[in-house]
C-alpha cells in the first residue's frame, strides 16, 4: 500500500470518529440546554435553536471533513472549506433522519391486535389502542378480500369503557360490548360487524372523534336488540371471549410510519 493510500485510509478513520465526536458535543450540548435552569430561563425561540444546532453540526462535520483532507490538494483554501461544507451535509442529513426515525416511534403511541374468525381466518378485526393523555380504543373490521373499515369507537373513559368483544358461533359476527355508566356501569351489546353481509352495526352517537354518552337507556337497549337479533340469526355466541386484558396481550406497537387506516 502506497503511503497515499495508507493517508486516505487514516483520514477515512479518523473522519468516522471525528463526526461522532462532534455529534456527541452537540448533543452534550443540547441537553446541557434543555436540562439547566439558566438555559431555560431564555426561552429561546425553538427555531432559532434549531437553526444554531444545524449551523453548529454543518461547521462541525466540515471541519471533520476538512482536517487533513487528502483529496483536492490543487484546490486553495477557499475551495476545500467549500468542498468540505457540502460533504457535511450528508452527515446532517443521515443525523437528523436517524433522530426524526428514533423520535417518531418514541412517541408513538400506537398499538394494534389482530384476531381472525375461528372459521375463517382471512376475516379479520383490529383494535387500535394508544392515547397520550386518554385513551383511544378503535375497532375495526376486515373482510375477505375488501379493505379494512372503521366499525365504531370502543372507549370514552369514564362514560364507556371497553367489555368484551365474541365471535357467533358460525363465525361470522363479530360483537363488543361496552361499560356504560350513565345506565348503572353496565355492560351493553353495542358495535358489530357481519362478515356474512359486510356490514356495520354501530350506534350513530359514536364515532372516531366524538360519543354522546348521554343517551338515554331505552337508545343504548334498542341498539342492544339489534344486535342480540344478529346474534340470533348466527346461531348465538360461541364460548371464546376477547376481553381487554387478551386485548392487551395480543398488542403490538406500530411502527412511526403506520398509522390509522
Amino acid at each position: 500500500m502506497t503511503e497515499s493510500s495508507k493517508s486516505k485510509l487514516w483520514w477515512v478513520a479518523g473522519l468516522l470518529l471525528r463526526l461522532l465526536l462532534v455529534s456527541i458535543l452537540i448533543l452534550v450540548l443540547l441537553c446541557a440546554y434543555l436540562l439547566t435552569p439558566i438555559f431555560l430561563k431564555l426561552q429561546i425561540n425553538p427555531r432559532i435553536l434549531l437553526g444554531l444546532i444545524t449551523a453548529c453540526m454543518i461547521a462541525g462535520y466540515a471541519w471533520a471533513v476538512y482536517f487533513r483532507l487528502p483529496f483536492f490538494k490543487s484546490r486553495t483554501k477557499r475551495q476545500r472549506l467549500l468542498i468540505s461544507a457540502s460533504m457535511a451535509l450528508l452527515p446532517l442529513f443521515v443525523v437528523y433522519g436517524c433522530l426524526f426515525v428514533l423520535a417518531s416511534q418514541f412517541f408513538q403511541d400506537m398499538s394494534r391486535a389482530q384476531f381472525v374468525s375461528p372459521t375463517n381466518a382471512e376475516n379479520k378485526i383490529w383494535f387500535y389502542d394508544g392515547g397520550f393523555m386518554d385513551r383511544d380504543l378503535y375497532f375495526y373490521a376486515e373482510p375477505k378480500g375488501q379493505k379494512i373499515q372503521f366499525v365504531s369507537s370502543l372507549w370514552w373513559w369514564p362514560d364507556c369503557s371497553f367489555s368484551q368483544a365474541q365471535w357467533t358461533k358460525d363465525g361470522q359476527v363479530i360483537v363488543c360490548s361496552l361499560n356504560v355508566k350513565a345506565i348503572g356501569n353496565v355492560s351493553v351489546l353495542t358495535a358489530a360487524f357481519d362478515f356474512s353481509e359486510n356490514k356495520a352495526f354501530a350506534p350513530s352517537w359514536i364515532t372516531k372523534n366524538s360519543c354522546d354518552y348521554s343517551r338515554p337507556e331505552s337508545e343504548w337497549r334498542k341498539q342492544e336488540l339489534i344486535i342480540k337479533g344478529i346474534i340470533a340469526v348466527h346461531g348465538g355466541l360461541n364460548d371464546q371471549k376477547i376481553d381487554d386484558g387478551l386485548l392487551r396481550k395480543n398488542e403490538k406497537t406500530l411502527w412511526f410510519w403506520q398509522s390509522l387506516p
